[in-house]
């Protein structure tokens, strides 16, 4: 009967509307997660970028740490000798060793400072490592439910995006070059023109 036909056509499409939404709900999935990796990517790189400037300003710290304690220890010497030939300036002398010894202070707290917090950042790194690990193991699984057509025309679709770039980049060059080509040319049509300027007077005189 025709009501059994029309009931039977229902039931096709709400089964086929329930195939699909799993398919839907896991690339929803995908897509979360593709976002998610490319957060914490970006977050490591981040960390990584803190920790080279942070690791930088440690050796600059060092280093002038190690320069501060050869000039302290240069002026060590020189006031030894300074206090054999004069006692009248000792005073002055002192003060600025303390001066030096209290900079080499604070140069070490700082670079110990600085060494926490590269400690501290490589420590959330581990963290953003990990959770870039469950992301990648969460991909390959999405990875295996993803249909390979879909992935396929992902493919396709990256590369045709390679070639168009190739193509848009010869094209670039290839005006660039004609520009020089014509440039060179107009230059040459305007030095012919003028030497034969300047051969026309000359010539008018032989005659």
């Amino acid at each position: 009967p025709p009501a059994d036909r029309h009931s039977g056509k229902l039931s096709l499409v709400a089964a086929a509307t329930r195939e699909r939404r799993p398919e839907k709900e896991n690339m929803a999935d995908f897509i979360s997660k593709k976002r998610e990796m490319f957060l914490v990517q970006m977050a490591l790189d981040t960390k990584r970028a803190e920790i080279r400037k942070l690791e930088e300003r440690a050796q600059q710290r060092e280093e002038a740490l190690a320069k501060s304690e050869a000039m302290l220890e240069d002026d060590v010497n020189r006031f030894d000798a300074f206090l054999k030939k004069n006692d009248t300036d000792a005073v002055e002398a002192m003060k600025k060793a303390e001066a030096q010894t209290k900079l080499k202070a604070e140069r070490v707290h700082e670079i110990k400072k600085l060494n926490t917090q590269i400690t501290q950042i490589k420590s959330e790194m581990s963290k953003f490592e990990e959770q870039l690990d469950d992301c990648r193991r969460y991909k390959e699984f999405l990875d295996e439910l993803t249909p390979e057509e879909w992935l396929q025309q992902q493919r396709e679709a990256k590369a045709e995006r390679r070639r168009a770039r190739r193509q848009a980049e010869r094209e670039r060059l290839e005006k660039i070059a004609a520009e020089e080509a014509a440039a060179e040319e107009a230059a040459l049509l305007e030095e012919e023109a003028r030497l034969e300027a300047e051969r026309a007077p000359a010539h008018r005189a032989g005659k």
